[in-house]
């Protein structure tokens, strides 16, 4: 009886790529594209490169965020410029959307979150953290489970991608920042045991 041929995936699994700074092998997935490459990614993963950036930004912050500012002086159109100039128009188009059909605006919103429970999670603790005034940095829970390796770093056990969170080492209700440098990996059930200490 002849052998059946192998499915197409199995054919082309992407083999998993060594990180050149972690020296990690990841898989693809955990690798930013660079058309540059001759493999079309990036030779560090996301984790290292965040790693990186942070660290570039802590010894250099005052001069990147002087050029950022000159830059946006240079250029008014950059980012968030046509919404500051039309903030009151976008914030009632918004409303009256709303309330010509509320329901609809609901279950999105309810399904959107349903589905992206990382998101919302990493959205309440960016509120959190400006309310309190704290300093705020797009936290990743992706990067930050490549970072710390799947490990909890609270009780030090494996945490499975359901059961991950996100713990502020120096909590926010205490003045911690919501940055790489203040958070690690956490299990659910051991970040809501150790509270706010």
């Amino acid at each position: 009886m002849p052998r059946r041929p192998e499915p197409i995936a199995a054919q082309h699994a992407p083999a998993p790529k060594v990180c050149s700074r972690c020296k990690i092998a990841k898989s693809i997935e955990a690798f930013a594209r660079d058309a540059a490459k001759s493999c079309g990614l990036q030779p560090r993963c996301r984790a290292c490169v965040a790693i990186a950036d942070r660290l570039r930004y802590a010894a250099n912050g005052d001069r990147m965020r002087a050029a950022t500012k000159a830059y946006r002086a240079a250029h008014p159109a950059y980012g968030s410029a046509w919404y500051q100039a039309n903030r009151a128009t976008a914030c009632a188009s918004g409303r009256a959307r709303y309330r010509s059909n509320p329901e609809p605006v609901r279950t999105n919103g309810a399904t959107w979150r349903k589905a992206n429970p990382n998101l919302v999670r990493a959205y309440s603790a960016n509120r959190r953290a400006l309310k309190l005034g704290a300093f705020v940095e797009s936290v990743d829970i992706t990067v930050l489970f490549d970072r710390d390796r799947g490990i909890c770093g609270i009780c030090h056990g494996p945490v499975a991608e359901s059961e991950r969170s996100i713990d502020h080492v120096a909590p926010l209700s205490r003045g911690g920042d919501h940055s790489y440098a203040n958070t690690q990996l956490a299990h659910r059930r051991c970040n809501s045991s150790k509270g706010n200490r």
